[in-house]
């Protein structure tokens, strides 16, 4: 089965060849449809083999999301925007577990980056994997989504376990995104006159809202889409991250536990609770819910923050092994080398220390932290 990579940019210099370098050989071909870049995007892409349109979306997504579907030959369509990025071993696995099965679609997770590019903030679940036929298009000016066409194809729908990493809400570039969410935002705005009770669009407008960090209207836009589906845990989980951040924390318990309640088997919903209790010093209970989120799934962040409270509990054995526990599950967690490198210097452990910081140098070399903490015990 062979499989095409469709996305459509505006302004993405910064991103685009970041996006698409690493897995380029993995796709059979690469359609991406600009709708009016005015810095170097589509000079950047002139110097790869991408198939490059140029598309004028006149304030609906949709449109340019079908157009690079038109473009597309193969048999399946994977896409990705420019923020977005997926490892050459998640698209093997596409190729060799999804691509045969009777389905029309799947639904892929992503994992939204906000604070840094260590761990993800939240989660979502987007359709961004389908097969290649003219029935099955996107519909709606934002938030445009191929789901409906694919129901009404009379097609399946299934969740493939790959991972999507989203970069593009991260708070050290929320400038950038101002302008670009003032205009999404009305967009969505319209888009609800006519759909007012679409709990969806509420939670889109909400993201928005946050992304541009107008905290207030965000959280009032999920309690907006709370109250026309109070089933709905993503709306719940991105109420309790805004109330976090707007320092309400009992309103974000509330919400999290609600999110418990919801969606018992999620995770997620436990460690956002544990971090809340964490930030509030409440350690018993943070481990607690920790430990519930880990029981139905070990993740390198939540085994880190298990360290801190160890290491603030001076349980240093306990530290250390949840600190080798994240970085086994994650070798990429710059935090869980930093916090056992510390514990190490700390107990005069140098060789230890010496070790770790070795194989972190290997994976962050232009970190100046650790450049000079390696200078230090090797003098």
């Amino acid at each position: 089965m062979k499989l095409s990579l469709c996305m459509i940019v505006k302004n993405e210099e910064k991103n685009i060849l970041d996006c698409i370098l690493p897995i380029k050989s993995c796709f059979d071909e690469i359609i991406v449809v600009d709708t009016g870049s005015t810095d170097k995007t589509k000079e950047l892409l002139n110097n790869t083999d991408v198939a490059i349109f140029d598309f004028d979306m006149e304030n609906d997504f949709s449109n340019a999301r079908n157009y690079s579907l038109e473009k597309a030959h193969s048999d399946w369509i994977l896409v990705l925007d420019a923020d977005e990025r997926l490892s050459n071993s998640d698209i093997e696995k596409i190729r060799k577990e999804y691509l045969d099965a009777d389905v029309g679609g799947y639904f892929l997770k992503r994992e939204n980056y906000v604070f840094s590019k260590e761990h993800p903030y939240y989660t979502d679940y987007v359709l961004r994997l389908f097969r290649n036929r003219k029935e099955i298009r996107y519909t709606g000016r934002v938030h445009e989504k191929p789901d409906e066409s694919i129901r009404k194809a009379g097609l399946e729908i299934r969740e493939a376990e790959v991972v999507i990493k989203h970069f593009g809400c991260l708070k050290r570039d929320i400038e950038k995104f101002k302008d670009k969410s003032v205009k999404y935002i009305e967009l969505i705005k319209e888009e609800l006159k006519l759909k007012k009770n679409d709990f969806e669009m509420w939670y889109v407008l909400g993201t928005e809202y946050y992304k541009s960090g107008e905290l207030v209207n965000a959280a009032d836009s999920f309690q907006r889409s709370i109250s026309l589906h109070p089933g709905f845990a993503l709306s719940w989980s991105a109420l309790g991250i805004s109330y976090g951040e707007l320092k309400d924390f009992n309103k974000s318990k509330e919400a999290f536990n609600r999110c418990i309640e919801i969606e018992p088997y999620c995770a997620e919903h436990y460690y956002n609770l544990a971090t809340l209790l964490y930030k509030e010093d409440k350690l018993d209970e943070a481990i607690r819910y920790l430990q519930e989120s880990l029981k139905i799934k070990e993740a390198a962040e939540p085994y880190y923050t298990m360290a801190m409270i160890s290491y603030r509990k001076r349980d240093i054995f306990n530290a250390i092994l949840c600190c080798k526990k994240s970085i086994e599950l994650d070798r990429g967690f710059k935090k869980s080398y930093l916090l056992l490198i510390k514990i190490y210097i700390e107990q005069n452990k140098k060789m230890e220390a010496r070790e770790y910081l070795k194989t972190a140098h290997k994976i962050f070399p232009d970190d100046e932290l650790i450049i000079n903490t390696l200078n230090k015990l090797s003098a």
